[in-house]
């Protein structure tokens, strides 16, 4: 089920209820004003002195400024709370279809490798099947024994982040040797695509951090540059540099992009781009979310910027550079 209210409509129609609620109580002010002339009027027909007409004017006009004020109080006071609960719906909305997201993206994400290793395990047993094709089988069916391990340990490590902020075990680490060896390692993933890497890594910058940690938060933003491309070939640009005592590190795709939503979407647990049921990259919407938790640890900022559907998106980690912690 999707909100059928989008989050800018109902803070339109939030904005006209509150219009409406104040021309009314204008409306109310200048009935009831008329009114208090009606029994002004009464109270000199029947021969009132003028100082007790004055009191009745005056006790009769603030009386009903007083009624409208708190009518119009309360009113605005019911449209906040139901503009908060509305808000609070949307959201539990939104977590609930990120979860069925998670849920179906997992299952299709287990039963792929799991099917792949059937295959070849069928093959080894095979009498037909020569040996030298049995043992090409081999690399493969690791490759689908470490994608199993990675979905394992990213759906652990959300549930670890979810309930406690462990302690990072902090030393100075190179950050450009880091980066190199992440990249070198991601250039050895097989795609169905040829695959490009542009670097341009300052030597030497260094940081105080969690390399294991840091490791995973680097490694999932270029996994994530890997899996959302749409040309005939992945082309991956990665640039560090020191700039005003900041590492900056930059991974950048030609590939989907992101709208405006999405660069701050892209963040949360469980959300990725797109339908569930037409997406073709694989994925659990984990690798991005745990990436933001493992670079905040790290007193750092990562950011997501693209200029629209189809140019690509640009990421962005910024961390304190030197060995201070």
């Amino acid at each position: 089920m999707t909100p059928r209210l989008s989050s800018r409509t109902a803070f339109v129609l939030f904005i006209v209820l509150v219009v409406v609620a104040f021309a009314q109580a204008v409306w109310w002010i200048v009935f009831m004003a008329m009114l208090v002339d009606e029994k002004v009027d009464i109270a000199r027909d029947l021969g009132a002195p003028a100082d007790i007409v004055q009191t009745i004017h005056e006790q009769e006009v603030r009386r009903q400024i007083m009624v409208g004020l708190e009518g119009c109080f309360f009113l605005i006071l019911l449209l906040v709370g139901a503009w908060l609960i509305y808000r609070s719906l949307v959201k539990a909305e939104q977590l609930k279809s990120h979860q069925e997201n998670f849920i179906m993206a997992v299952t299709h994400e287990l039963k792929t490798p799991l099917a792949s290793m059937l295959v070849s395990l069928d093959s080894l047993a095979s009498p037909r099947i020569a040996d030298d094709r049995k043992r090409e089988l081999i690399p493969r069916m690791k490759e689908d024994v470490r994608r199993l391990e990675r979905i394992v340990n990213n759906v652990l490590e959300a549930g670890r982040l979810g309930r406690s902020q462990e302690a990072l075990h902090r030393e100075v680490t190179d950050l450009s040797s880091l980066v190199e060896k992440l990249i070198a390692r991601v250039s050895t993933v097989s795609t169905r695509l040829p695959l490009t890497v542009d670097k341009n890594i300052e030597p030497g910058v260094v940081v105080m951090a969690d390399p294991q940690e840091l490791s995973r938060a680097v490694e999932a933003v270029l996994e994530n540059s890997l899996k959302y491309h749409d040309e005939k070939v992945i082309h991956i640009a990665v640039s560090l540099s020191r700039e005003g005592g900041h590492a900056v590190l930059s991974i950048s795709d030609r590939g989907i992009g992101l709208t405006r939503q999405d660069c701050e979407a892209v963040f949360e647990r469980f959300y990725r781009v797109g339908n569930e049921l037409t997406r073709r990259s694989s994925g659990t919407g984990l690798g991005l979310y745990l990436a933001r938790e493992v670079i905040r640890a790290h007193k750092g900022t990562i950011t997501a910027h693209s200029d629209g559907v189809g140019t690509g998106t640009t990421f962005k980690i910024m961390l304190k550079a030197g060995v201070e912690a």
